[in-house]
């Protein structure tokens, strides 16, 4: 808890100020079914529907409105914090009597991991899937129990969260069969055809009413914002650090992705030798490679969230290494080494960045003049509905290109200067000004007739304050 609790105030980043304003905030409806072309998969509705239970009651009690507007960050993830601190219980749980050392260990790399923090301080369901998919594990049928329905009840849970939670089918299937002898194969299977047979019509039940509207969404494919290499690339970095560690702006960049490589390879080849690690480890392994592949093949899915059970694999692998029965001087440089990378784990949970510091970018670049302030592109509308209120000068909001040139210029009609703007996703305007019909022209634009002054630092990105150029500036203290 003290890991995570400082983090629940941070500002709001886009992906959840799209939940809290399209869904939380909406009627039982909007949540729980969908017309074609209303689906996103911003809708994780299990996670939602806590949020909103939460939110509702936080409002009748007066901490919240009900609408949204200047939201209680921390009570909105809520049920993400719980399931976060839940999640290295649920890891290390079934050691807890057979090698309490492995199960304390193992329960504290869990609960330093950066990256498995991030999740369970955002109002997102990967921390509430990652804790159904700990408590799975420890549950996999054995073929001896007559109706497997706790199991169930945890696959079908983490499904209705994230759908790409249905890589636990296969994976656990593969898993189970590798952990058990070839004799307990036929029970094994009977196990997982009864278990089957509750979980594919309650979830095909679950999503009925969304069901069109989701075929037609991953039906056509859509722009991520990441290639598969790139994917790749940053797996190991958010495995390890809970962001995208940079690759050549520090002399020690390739290190930080030959550790989390070399981690799990060596890691891999000490906790497969010991049998309390042995079912975590076959089960987490195997669910990052089905994700993994899934998220190669799928033109939908190359997004490095979309693999969370690497971050659980990882911290396998270190305790797998700080427990390894091995003598010799490669275990005490490899335990060395691992307790300085733990050391430094904990390090970068300190100082990790906000995902996005959107909040505090728009009270920035409304103390920086008397101009109006402008959200421009993605997030917006969401932003500056949530936010707006806090700021004193006017405030407009420009999604895409012809929404910016148009009130661009009904502010320089109306107060004879362009606005100060707010950019939280830089990146991807610069990388979507050619070919994207929304966004086509809106980089080339702005930094024609805007400078930069001022980055603040994000996890996810940063968020950049643009000002037309040669306009007079408030003198203001720079952000961190």
């Amino acid at each position: 808890m003290l890991c995570r609790f400082p983090r629940l105030a941070q500002s709001l980043w886009y992906d959840e100020m799209y939940t809290l304003v399209e869904y939380v905030v909406q009627p039982w409806h909007k949540i729980l079914a969908a017309n074609p072309g209303e689906y996103v998969p911003n809708n994780h509705v299990l996670h939602t529907i806590l949020c909103k239970l939460v939110y509702t009651a936080g409002a009748k009690f007066g901490w919240c409105r009900d609408d949204g507007i200047l939201p209680f960050e921390a009570l909105l993830r809520m049920p993400s914090f719980i399931a976060g601190v839940l999640l290295p219980l649920a890891v290390a749980w079934p050691l807890r009597k057979s090698q309490p050392r492995v199960a304390f260990l193992l329960g504290a790399i869990v609960t330093m991991n950066p990256w498995l923090i991030a999740f369970s301080t955002e109002a997102r369901g990967y921390s509430l899937i990652l804790l159904f998919a700990a408590i799975a594990t420890n549950l996999l049928p054995d073929g001896f129990k007559r109706w497997p329905i706790a199991y169930a009840t945890m696959l079908i849970s983490a499904i209705y969260t994230v759908p790409i939670a249905v890589v636990l089918i296969p994976a656990h299937i593969l898993a189970s069969f590798v952990l058990h002898r070839r004799e307990q194969r036929q029970p094994l299977l009977d196990a997982w055809l009864k278990v089957l047979i509750i979980v594919i019509p309650v979830c095909a039940l679950l999503y009925l009413p969304m069901a069109r509207a989701m075929f037609t969404y991953y039906s056509h494919p859509f722009e991520t914002t990441i290639t598969r290499g790139q994917l790749l690339d940053q797996l190991p970095r958010y495995a390890l650090a809970g962001e995208n560690l940079p690759r050549y702006s520090s002399r020690f960049g390739h290190v930080y992705f030959a550790l989390p490589v070399l981690i799990f390879i060596f890691g891999t080849a000490c906790a497969i030798r010991q049998k309390s690690l042995h079912r975590p480890l076959v089960a987490f392994a195997i669910t990052s490679a089905f994700g993994l592949a899934l998220a190669l093949i799928s033109s939908h899915a190359t997004e490095v969230r979309f693999v969370p059970w690497i971050g659980i694999w990882l911290c396998i692998a270190l305790a797998g290494i700080l427990t390894s029965a091995d003598r010799g001087w490669l275990k005490h440089i490899s335990t060395v080494g691992m307790i300085v990378t733990l050391a430094w784990m904990g390090l970068r949970d300190i100082q990790m960045l906000p995902s996005q510091q959107i909040k505090a970018a728009m009270i920035q670049a409304d103390a920086l003049s008397d101009r109006p302030v402008m959200m421009l592109y993605l997030g917006a509308r969401e932003s500056a509905y949530l936010y707006g209120p806090l700021l004193s000068h006017p405030l407009a909001a420009a999604h895409d290109m012809p929404r910016f040139e148009q009130m661009e210029t009904q502010i320089l009609a109306d107060t004879g200067s362009r606005p100060t703007i707010v950019l939280p996703y830089e990146r991807l305007a610069k990388q979507r000004d050619i070919g994207e019909p929304d966004s086509a022209g809106l980089w080339t634009h702005l930094t024609d007739h805007y400078t930069c002054v001022m980055r603040l630092p994000g996890r996810v990105s940063d968020v950049a304050i643009y000002v037309p150029r040669d306009a007079p500036i408030k003198p203001i203290a720079r952000a961190d």
